[in-house]
């Protein structure tokens, strides 16, 4: 049983109103996309600032300590207990954060370029 059609859609035709629909969908799909990357965004950096925080908020090698989380890497000291990258994290526990993060040397990214 095919529903009735809407007056809208009777007046456009079915030929452009599939494509208003679709071009409606596509547009609101864009934006949850945009804005969820916006979210993700946001809460990388609030849980790179834990991190830092937890990790004492200073380069453990030549003591820089400014409060901007771009500024610091974490450098795995044996890279083969590394079990994955924190700056590549898709883990939403905190808790294996910061024992992925144990493993790790809270580095400027000067030092952290001179490591390697």
């Amino acid at each position: 049983m095919s529903r009735p059609k809407s007056s809208k859609r009777l007046e456009l035709g079915e030929k452009e109103w599939k494509e208003r629909e679709k071009e409606r969908c596509r547009k609101k799909a864009k934006r949850y996309y945009y804005e969820k990357g916006r979210y993700a965004t946001a809460w990388r950096i609030r849980v790179k600032q834990k991190l830092i925080e937890y990790k004492g908020s200073r380069c453990q090698r030549c003591g820089y300590d400014k409060k901007i989380p771009s500024v610091y890497d974490f450098h795995h000291r044996d890279p083969r207990k590394k079990d994955f990258g924190i700056g590549s994290y898709k883990v939403l526990n905190f808790e294996k954060l910061k024992k992925e993060a144990d493993k790790c040397d809270l580095l400027c990214k000067n030092c952290h370029a001179g490591v390697h």
